[in-house]
This record gives structure tokens, sequence and C-alpha cells, in this order.
């Protein structure tokens, strides 16, 4: 039976166990992407290495093994060549930018799927350098094609690493069900603020403490909730110092149901992301839309000029404390511009989706690794017409 590897970031075993014995999704489609994951044993020896996870080896179920590799080892020549000889992949999907698990597949001619959920810049000497090696990496024949998350993401491929449009494969996942129009928040009564997300600085945590200091000073009824993973002491300990601690409730990892019925409820929905963090298209985006609720979004790249500033969303500079608190104020007062976007937000997260689902994507390069129908450039960039 032919051997497949998936390169991926995160604990599969604990999800897959988690899911088996009845828990909750901590994301969006985690059920979906483990039950086809584990359904790819009729055909495969499937072995997964994850990035992160317990440096462990488990059979999950028979031809499902989970591998968990440490990240200095994950990304060095050595610790990869190490993983890698042993499992002898005839098939490789790397959802991760590792050039050095490229350079092993180009060398022992492994056909591979490169999967990401990655932008990219150049923005100094160790970005290039990355760029530049990674761009490198994902010419290689073997190489089937790059898939990314969304268009930003997708033509970061092109504009930063070179790559060309028909070999740049975009991918979303199945669009959200919707909810009605949300009605617009009685006046004084209180705005709650919603985050969804990894708990760190560049994805603009602290920028959204800073906009709550300055909205409590003028006397605005509002309070604001994180979800997400991260150091929560840390960032309690860091709103009591500014004074808010009694205006931020941070919930740690929570269910996807609850994250989605908390979006029901909130007044609006934060995405403060710097231009740093490299996004694909944050999921964030796409559930506070299918719940109607409106969102306040920074310039990242990934997401600047998808939708309409002041019709489907609000806009504001990253890193600006203060222009995400005139957005917040703006949006929680303006009865209109609430109106406005809580009814166009269903049309706005359907215009978001671009690509090939990704269980299609998976399954289009299994049934043909080679590209000999060329499937690659009917799913291309250069397909759907963008340039």
């Amino acid at each position: 039976m032919t051997n497949l590897v998936i390169f991926q970031h995160g604990d599969f075993a604990e999800a897959y166990r988690n899911l088996k014995n009845g828990g909750k999704e901590t994301y969006r489609e985690q059920r979906t992407s483990v039950d086809f994951i584990s359904s790819l044993t009729d055909r495969y020896d499937l072995s997964i290495i994850c990035v992160g996870g317990p440096d462990t080896a488990e059979e999950l179920s028979p031809r499902l093994h989970s591998y968990g590799i440490p990240g200095h080892e994950a990304f060095s020549h050595q610790g990869v060549s190490n993983c890698l000889s042993v499992l002898s992949p005839d098939l490789i999907i790397c959802r991760s930018v590792n050039i050095s698990l490229l350079k092993w597949a180009a060398r022992n001619n492994v056909t591979t799927l490169v999967s990401l959920a990655d932008s990219f810049k150049n923005g100094g000497f160790r970005a290039l350098w990355r760029n530049k090696r990674f761009a490198k990496a994902i010419r290689s024949p073997n190489v089937t094609c790059v898939a990314n998350h969304s268009l930003h993401a997708s033509n970061s491929v092109r504009d930063v690493l070179g790559f060309p449009n028909d070999r740049i494969v975009p991918w979303d996942w199945r669009p959200l069900s919707a909810s009605p129009a949300r009605p617009v928040p009685e006046p004084g009564s209180e705005i709650v603020v919603f985050y969804a997300g990894r708990l760190s600085e560049v994805k603009g945590v602290g920028d959204c403490l800073e906009a709550l200091t300055l909205l409590r000073r003028e006397g605005l009824n509002i309070r604001f909730e994180f979800a997400g993973m991260g150091n929560l002491d840390d960032w309690r300990q860091r709103a009591a110092s500014m004074g808010v601690e009694e205006e931020t409730t941070f919930l740690g990892v929570v269910p996807n149901e609850q994250v989605r019925a908390r979006l029901r409820k909130c007044t609006l929905a934060v995405v403060p992301s710097r231009h740093a963090y490299p996004e694909g298209l944050p999921n964030g985006i796409y559930e506070a839309l299918a719940a109607s609720t409106p969102l306040v979004v920074s310039d990242h790249p990934a997401f600047k000029d998808r939708l309409e500033d002041g019709a489907d969303w609000l806009v504001f500079p990253e890193g600006d404390e203060a222009a995400l608190a005139d957005r917040i104020r703006r949006l929680a007062t303006d009865a209109a511009l609430y109106r406005r976007l809580t009814n166009n937000a269903q049309a706005a997260h359907d215009r978001l989706y671009v690509g090939i689902d990704w269980a299609d994507l998976v399954k289009a390069f299994l049934d043909d690794p080679r590209n000999e129908s060329g499937w690659v450039q009917s799913h291309s960039l250069a397909a759907l017409g963008y340039r």
C-alpha cells in the first residue's frame, strides 16, 4: 500500500481522540478535517507528522499513525531526514513552510503537494533569505503545485516568491450557514466586543486592550471577550495593570460552537492582526460574517480590499489603538452604519470564497499526483482570471 505522509502543525492525535470520544471542535472544520484525513487509510498507510505535539509515536487506528516532533527538529535537515527516512513516503502533503522537508523530498523524488495558509512578504534580510530559499524549494519538479488559503495569500506566492500563476491553487473551507441580520443595539446598552484567535501581541490583542482603555475613559459601557490559546495569566495581569480587568474576559480555548454562539450574542467582532503575522484569511472573519455580526478589521494585506470599508466591515490601520477605538465607537453608536454592516454580512461572507475546497484539493492530488490530467491548471489563479 502507498505510504502517505502529512506534515502539519498541532496535535493530531489529541484532536482525533477528543472527537472520537464525543468532544467538541476547537476550531472551524476540525471534525471535517480529522474525519477526512482518517478516511484516507482506506487507500494509504498514513503517517501524520505533528509539529509541536508530544514527542511520541502512536497508532491511532490500522494504517493511521501520528508522530510528534519538536519544532527545532521538524525544520532541521537532520531531524527531517531521520523522520522521513524511516517512514519512506511515496507521497507527501506539506502543510507548512518547511524548506528542509522540501529539500529531502526533492532529493528522494517524492511527489509533494504544498498546502499552506500563509502570506509572504519581504520585510528585512531574514524574510528575504527565507523567501528566496523557499521559492527555490517549491520549484523542484517533484512539487505538483503550491496551494494557499484564499486570494491574497495565493497572490503573495506569485508576487513575493515569483511562482507561476498556473501552478498556484487557492483553496478554502466549505461556506458556513447563514444567520439573520442582527438588531441594532439599544442606545446605552453594554457593548460586547469579541475576539477569537491566538492571544499574542502580533495578533493585536494588546491593541485591543489599549483601545478599551481609551473607550472606557470616554465613559462607554463596553467590555471585551477574548477566546483563544495563549498565556492567560500574563494577559489578565496586563489588563489589570491598565485598569480594565473588570472589562475583559479571557476565556482560553473554547469549543468552536461556543465561539459561534458568542459571535451571535456579542455586539461586534474584531480581527486586529498586525502585518507581521502571516495570515491566510482568518476563520474569525468568515464566522463573524456568517453570524451577521459587524466586523472591525485591521488593514492586514491578507484581507485588505477583499471587502468594502464602510459597507461590509470597518478597517483601521494596524497597531493604531486610537483608530481601532474610533471604529468600535462608530459601529456601536451609529445605528445606520450598524444596520448596513449586519444587512450586508451574508453577501460579504459569500464573496470571500475563492478556490477549491481543501478536501477536494487533497483528493485531486491523490488521484493524480503528477498532474497528468491538468487539474492544477484548471483550479489555478490563472484559470480563475487572476494575473
